[in-house]
């Protein structure tokens, strides 16, 4: 759940909403990890009587250790965010020894290169939401230029609408994968290439024809994420833990011969480039996502910046929640008015 991982969004939607009459209110929610003795991992809001679900997961066996995996959605309809599992994959032209599709190596998925399209198709509906229809594939050509220009290598984006039904009743889903793609020739005819999201998968709700309305909502929420840099630092160690371990390993099977070891070092080493690059996208990331992205704009005051839906006159906000409203007599006690950043 980090900044990228929420506010980069990968999102090119053109949705135009109607403001709701009553204020939407945000609420803070704080996200803590049991896993680092209950350590505050970060924050994310919430639009007043919806419920949150979920939180950090871990998984020991793979290098990216943790994914933050949430639902936050309105009781009393379809809509809802989802923060969406997600691995990175591994693939070798020309393996030296048998790799079959979906086995862990070096904390990796051993998985051939797909699309963001064909990740959604082949992996994600199967897995999580089955039965589901894919009623359109939205390619994002511009966000992931973006990410190219910033962290250099292959980058696609797409925004992949579903259909399905929940109790009888239809809904449609808006699921975002960006995904890079890295590559090196080791040696012997042998091409590795590393691929994984930028920013974790996400998908947006709602019922069938209101997608498109609740988006700026829903994106609000998914632009709200804060990652605590000390809980980061923690699950930073405990991935220098993880390498460790992959090393040993490979210290301890003397079988392994020279040039696969030079492939583990390659495919290790830009693991853990991984944590870098991605912060250091996070920064221009969010500058530019919130020119390009329609539906949401970022708002600052009293000291705190803030993603917000764009289809309200008067923003609020207090530090732990936000009052959106199109009430020019509205002024809550206690807020401070917000200004849209320049």
């Amino acid at each position: 759940m980090n900044r990228i991982l929420l506010t980069a969004a990968l999102l090119a939607t053109a949705a135009v909403a109607t403001a709701a009459e009553q204020p939407l209110v945000l609420e803070k929610v704080t996200v803590k990890d049991p896993m680092v003795n209950n350590m505050v991992a970060g924050t994310i809001m919430k639009p007043a009587g919806w419920k949150a679900e979920g939180g950090m997961k871990w998984y020991t066996d793979y290098y990216h250790q943790v994914c933050f995996e949430a639902k936050i959605y309105d009781p009393n309809s379809f809509e809802q965010y989802e923060a969406l599992h997600w691995c990175s994959g591994t693939w070798l032209s020309n393996p030296l020894f048998p790799m079959s599709e979906g086995h862990n190596y070096m904390g990796s998925i051993v998985l051939k290169p797909r699309t963001p399209e064909q990740v959604v198709e082949q992996l994600t509906i199967p897995a999580v939401r089955k039965g589901a229809r894919v009623v359109g594939h939205y390619p994002m050509p511009e966000i992931a230029k973006m990410f190219e220009k910033s962290i250099g290598g292959k980058v696609l984006a797409c925004r992949t609408r579903i259909a399905y039904s929940i109790g009888g009743q239809p809904v449609e889903e808006d699921i975002y994968l960006i995904l890079s793609y890295s590559q090196a020739d080791i040696g012997g005819g042998n091409i590795s290439t590393i691929w994984q999201p930028v920013a974790a998968p996400f998908a947006l709700r709602a019922g069938k024809g209101q997608l498109d309305a609740a988006t700026p909502k829903l994106l609000a929420i998914a632009h709200s994420g804060w990652l605590n840099p000390k809980w980061c630092d923690e699950v930073g160690y405990v991935k220098s833990l993880f390498v460790k371990r992959m090393y040993q390993g490979i210290e301890d099977a003397g079988k392994l011969s020279r040039q696969i070891s030079a492939n583990n070092d390659y495919i290790l080493g830009i693991m853990r480039a991984s944590r870098e690059y991605k912060n250091a996208v996070e920064a221009q990331a969010s500058k530019n996502f919130s020119d390009y992205i329609r539906g949401v704009g970022t708002y600052s005051g009293g000291g705190y910046n803030y993603t917000l839906p764009n289809n309200y006159s008067y923003a609020y906000g207090n530090g732990s929640s936000v009052i959106l409203t199109n009430d020019p007599s509205y002024n809550p006690a206690g807020y401070t008015l917000l200004t849209p950043a320049r």
